[in-house]
């Protein structure tokens, strides 16, 4: 079975914008699971502070380790403002 794994980081722009890409991959048949077991994880992040910065770059890190084989996609104001740096740590596609 095709699966994924979403991760929010931020405010609730945020969590909103997650919740509805979650809702329309399950419409179109994925399962959702934890980050070890995921075809593919999105990381839908935020750029506020520095500590919301360094979150993520762990994060990106630590599923890349976990899970070698899973598509990791990195999305939201992070993605915006540091795509070279996430790319470097790991992530395999920043949208």
């Amino acid at each position: 079975m095709k699966n994924f794994s979403i991760r929010v980081l931020g405010c609730k722009v945020n969590f909103a914008e997650a919740s509805y890409i979650a809702r329309w991959l399950e419409e179109q048949g994925y399962e959702r699971t934890e980050p070890s077991k995921a075809n593919f994880i999105i990381l839908h992040t935020c750029a506020v502070t520095h500590e919301a910065e360094k979150e993520c770059l762990y994060l990106v890190r630590k599923y890349k380790r976990e899970n070698p084989d899973a598509l990791l996609l990195v999305s939201g104001c992070m993605a915006n403002l540091r795509a070279k740096r996430l790319l470097d740590e790991g992530a395999d596609h920043v949208i």
